[in-house]
């Protein structure tokens, strides 16, 4: 009959569960009225003139003169998403200012985007200001700030050295030289299940011994790839912590290492399988070990008691110990590297795969097919 087992390569993995996987989801607008339908909350002097009718704000380049609004929203050390329009120029620079960081001055009309991450709030507790250079005479018609890296969270004790841009999130290096820099995201995993992470890195840079890790739910583990390029690796959760952490270790101080991410998915495996936490799904399938409890993976209501199926299965690695169906026919299967085909009446409605040792196990199995023989009941078996 047809394959009853649902996912028996254990190639099927669910959604990501990473909340803003590309580090490019924004807040809310911080800006007051920046599309310039109304004043409220903008400080105007007086070559500025504001056409709430138009939704523009305007100079005539009679001075040097800010549109600015007052003591206002940013925190120290946060990124955040800048996009304005410029309508018309005409002479001189338009520029924005904001958390101690200016932007690149512009002299030609489009619409920018930029990303700043803020050194200094002491100019009205990080004010934002629409400055000119050069008497500039224009009009702008949308001005738009909005904080990056919704759904992230960096450690409290190094806030400084994570920041969010066009190209990902960047760690690097704290200001007070400890040897972590941390950004996290809460509530993604679940303990003893398996993951594939897939990951890139858009840029990096070490120096000897320094390395960007992950946290497993109970310590940090390198990367198994840290150069430029998109990698993929699969792991099985331990400890209690259900954390996202990407980590920059750096082991010397000072040192000027960064690495900047661009994208992350950490996909749940073994979907259709119950698994114990003796086992765990890995690039080459099913590994079912003897620790920290009995290694078994199983699928319910797949069989038929007193029904006959074939069994057909790949061993891609044999470290040590051995396979047992639930069937009490089948006692041990072949578990020799190489593909292999069993015989067997059901026992039990739930199919199941378990370790045969209880002290040294550590078999990996994949491509797992199980059919019902003769399932049109031609054959009566006396």
């Amino acid at each position: 009959g047809s394959d009853l087992v649902t996912n028996g390569d254990f190639s099927a993995a669910g959604i990501n569960l990473v909340d803003n996987p590309n580090f490019t989801d924004t807040g809310s607008e911080l800006v007051t009225n920046g599309d310039f339908t109304s004043a409220s909350g903008w400080n105007i002097n007086a070559n500025w003139t504001i056409d709430t009718g138009a939704g523009t704000i305007s100079s005539d380049g009679t001075s040097n003169n800010d549109v600015n609004q007052g003591t206002w929203f940013p925190v120290l050390s946060k990124s955040y998403k800048i996009v304005y329009t410029i309508d018309s120029i005409t002479q001189g620079e338009f520029k924005i200012k904001l958390g101690g960081v200016t932007t690149t001055p512009r002299s030609s009309a489009a619409t920018y985007t930029e990303y700043i991450t803020t050194t200094d709030l002491s100019d009205g507790g990080g004010r934002l200001r629409l400055q000119l250079d050069n008497l500039a005479i224009c009009t702008i018609s949308n001005v738009s700030v909005k904080e990056l890296g919704a759904d992230w969270t960096e450690f409290s004790g190094d806030p400084d050295s994570v920041s969010f841009g066009e190209n990902g999130v960047t760690l690097v290096q704290s200001s007070d030289l400890g040897s972590y820099s941390r950004v996290t995201q809460s509530s993604v995993t679940s303990a003893d299940k398996s993951y594939k992470v897939t990951y890139t890195i858009f840029d990096s840079a070490y120096t000897s011994g320094n390395k960007v890790q992950y946290y497993d739910g109970d310590s940090y583990v390198n990367l198994p790839e840290q150069g430029v390029g998109t990698h993929t690796f699969y792991y099985t959760r331990e400890g209690a912590n259900d954390t996202w952490i990407f980590n920059l270790k750096t082991y010397a101080t000072p040192v000027t290492d960064f690495v900047t991410i661009s994208s992350i998915s950490v996909q749940e495996l073994g979907e259709g399988w119950t698994l114990t936490s003796g086992a765990s799904i890995t690039a080459l399938g099913a590994k079912i070990t003897h620790t920290p409890t009995a290694g078994q993976i199983s699928q319910a209501s797949v069989l038929e008691l007193e029904k006959r199926y074939k069994l057909t299965y790949e061993i891609t690695e044999n470290i040590s110990g051995g396979l047992k169906t639930n069937s009490a026919v089948i006692t041990t299967m072949v578990t020799t590297v190489g593909t292999h085909t069993r015989y067997f009446e059901a026992d039990d409605t739930t199919f199941i795969i378990a370790r045969t040792s209880a002290v040294d196990n550590d078999v990996t199995i994949t491509n797992i097919t199980v059919q019902e023989l003769d399932p049109n009941g031609y054959w009566t078996i006396g």
